[in-house]
């Protein structure tokens, strides 16, 4: 009975393959340079093989196992069916995450999602909801009624052949396999870069083969070593003790906007902060250090590349910024509408922070922004009376990244969407009531802000207090017309730059044109705050901001992506070592090549932190 039922089990799941390859289908769109017959051939074995055998391996680990136990028809075809259906709305959820961020789920999504503040970071609608449990539904309808029809059909007819048709799918992925090793030792870009785009697809290189076998002439520098390691290296950060002002009393507000698209820094949408920038040093040109809140936040704190995060959460390395507010006996204050566990901020920024708080209660995100303003505003007068006791303060929001306002909130922008509904966005949407959406839920974040702001300045706080305000990253709305909308999915401008204010007391107010970056922030605030008497680059890939020469290039992302940033021209790095390059609008560089001399010489002054 066993044996009948693995082999009945083993077709309907070959079968099923068919399902698995239809919902792949939907990464077809970005296969934008698969016109030729060769990459078309190579993508066909790919996409057949594949999936096949992702069918086959949840027939294995999740099929096989159940029916050795219990080897019932019955469970059987019902098992076979939940299985299928598993695997196929797994992949199916994978298409969308792909379609917004551009990287598959992963480990990091899972601990984004699971690690304790899952809720925060990804708002669901109540209707997306539902959608996704109808989407599940149909998924197991369809799967129950071909798991049992297919049982039934074999039992009166048992198919045969089985073992051939494995082997030609081996014989299809071996192949492709084969094609991908030449198409990385020739730096044949259609093929390498048409890789990345399925889950669990894992393509084998092997230069040294293809250049014995002559199917290449010479190794292209098809790849870089990206000198990326499981293994924890030793920090040396800062490279040198921080020698700085001790006695400095000057208060410290950093004011962060999660995925503040730059384009609604304006007096229509945020009248508030616009105001107030009138009295501020204002960067127009200024970038995050990555496209994501983990790195963007640590690029704040740190002043170095996110390519260090976790040799840093591994030692529970706090950041130097805080470490310096301790030093000069600051209090440190943290409201925070997403939770500093997840990512695991409370780790690293903030690890030497006793009795540290680590977010603002609040079921939704704009309830906990307007829960940030009450307890903020609860204890300025008491900060006020208290000039000798300096505080260093971190305001966190997240009304833009959950792009949501409260319900009975009217904004002036309409029509607009009910929800961010990020199910039905493709390259054809019209952006409008979408960014309408986040137009109004930036005009009330930024009510919030005012009142923070003109509380200081009645409390006479202004007087004393270094304020910046900015955002962890950008968020787009396709704007490069490649169906990218949110963050996470590229390096252009749309993803990465955000508005930077900084108030110093008695300011000059001024306009700055030149490129800045959030590695800057670091050097500004120690040269300004506590007259820090170290070279810059003990401490931070940055500048002052207000060092207007030319900067050739800005490197930024994390280790699992990463990409250097230079005037007109992007160059985006995976973790496998293979890159593209294009201009700033995301699209690639004619017979563009990469500079091997500069970027060897980029990595290794972005790893001059490590222990030699």
């Amino acid at each position: 009975m066993r044996k009948l039922l693995l082999k009945q089990g083993a077709w309907v799941f070959l079968f099923i393959s068919l399902f698995y390859i239809l919902i792949a289908s939907r990464y077809f769109q970005y296969f934008s340079d698969a016109g030729n017959v060769l990459t078309i051939g190579y993508l066909t074995l790919v996409t057949i093989s594949h999936f096949v055998m992702l069918s086959l391996l949840t027939y294995l680990l999740l099929y096989v196992p159940v029916v050795l136990l219990v080897p019932n028809r019955t469970v059987a075809w019902v098992w076979a069916a939940l299985a299928a259906s598993m695997g196929l709305a797994i992949l199916f959820l994978d298409t969308f995450v792909f379609s917004l961020y551009r990287f598959h789920i992963n480990r990091f999504t899972l601990e984004l999602l699971f690690g304790g503040a899952g809720g925060q970071i990804f708002e669901v609608h109540l209707a997306q909801y539902f959608q996704m449990i109808g989407v599940v539904l149909l998924f197991l309808a369809i799967m129950l009624f071909t798991s049992f029809r297919l049982f039934r059909w074999q039992q009166r007819r048992p198919l045969r052949g089985f073992r051939y048709v494995v082997i030609g799918v081996v014989f299809m992925m071996v192949l492709s396999h084969f094609f991908h090793a030449w198409a990385d030792a020739a730096n044949y870009k259609p093929i390498t870069k048409s890789s990345r785009y399925y889950p669990l697809f894992f393509p084998t290189t092997s230069k040294g083969l293809m250049l014995k076998m002559g199917l290449v002439d010479s190794l292209s520098e098809s790849s870089i070593d990206v000198g990326n390691s499981e293994e924890s290296k030793a920090l040396n950060y800062p490279q040198n003790p921080l020698i700085a002002d001790s006695t400095a009393k000057t208060n410290v507000v950093v004011i962060l906007l999660d995925s503040w698209y730059y384009k609604v820094f304006n007096p229509e949408v945020m009248p508030n902060i616009s105001a107030f920038s009138k009295r501020c040093e204002v960067y127009n040109h200024h970038y995050s250090g990555s496209n994501g809140t983990r790195t963007g936040v640590f690029s704040i704190f740190y002043s170095i590349p996110g390519i260090y995060w976790n040799d840093v959460l591994s030692s529970n390395t706090s950041s130097i910024l805080v470490d310096m507010m301790q030093k000069n006996n600051y209090q440190i204050k943290t409201l925070t509408s997403a939770s500093l566990i997840s990512p695991p901020f409370h780790r690293t920024v903030f690890s030497k922070v006793k009795n540290l708080n680590l977010e603002v209660k609040g079921e939704k995100a704009v309830d906990r922004d307007m829960n940030i303003n009450k307890e903020w505003l609860s204890g300025t007068a008491e900060m006020a009376a208290n000039p000798d006791k300096p505080v260093f303060a971190f305001l966190f929001y997240d009304a833009l990244h959950a792009i949501s306002h409260p319900k009975d909130f009217k904004g002036p922008f309409q029509p607009e969407w009910d929800y961010a509904k990020y199910e039905i966005l493709n390259n054809d949407t019209d952006p409008t009531q979408f960014l309408n959406l986040y137009k109004n839920a930036a005009y009330f974040l930024d009510s919030l802000v005012g009142e923070v702001l003109r509380d200081m300045e009645q409390k006479g706080l202004l007087k004393n207090t270094y304020v910046v305000i900015t955002g962890d990253h950008s968020q787009e709305f396709n704007d490069n017309k490649k169906n990218y909308w949110g963050h996470n999915g590229n390096y252009s401008a749309a993803q990465m730059q955000v508005p930077l204010l900084i108030y110093k007391p008695g300011i000059v107010p001024k306009q700055h044109n030149h490129w800045t970056c959030h590695y800057d922030l670091v050097p500004s605030i120690f040269t300004d705050v506590f007259h820090c008497q170290n070279k810059i680059s003990d401490y931070s890939m940055g500048r002052h901001l207000n060092d207007s020469s030319a900067r050739s290039w800005i490197m930024v992302g994390s280790n699992d992506n990463f990409a250097i940033l230079e005037p007109g021209r992007i160059t985006s790095i995976y973790f496998d070592g293979h890159y593209d390059i294009t201009d700033d609008r995301l699209n690639e560089i004619p017979g563009a090549t990469i500079n091997t001399k500069q970027v060897n010489e980029i990595m290794q002054a972005s790893k001059v932190y490590y222990k030699k």
